[in-house]
């Protein structure tokens, strides 16, 4: 699968997003807590559904 690589990179950025996000939440203005929190929620679900059909796929092949 030639995509594999394109979504290691797209995990490890979005959890080190989830990580920055997470640790400097005091940080971050009021007004764009939540909808940036919101984006990388989706963004952490993307990819953990990702990796799970690439295991699926994988296993099918």
């Amino acid at each position: 699968m030639e995509s594999t690589g394109a979504l290691v990179m797209f995990l490890i950025v979005t959890f080190c997003l989830a990580a920055v996000v997470i640790l400097k939440k005091e940080s971050i203005p009021p007004t764009l807590k939540r909808p940036i929190a919101l984006t990388t929620l989706i963004m952490v679900v993307a990819a953990f559904v990702m990796l799970l059909v690439s295991f699926f796929t994988m296993t099918l092949e």
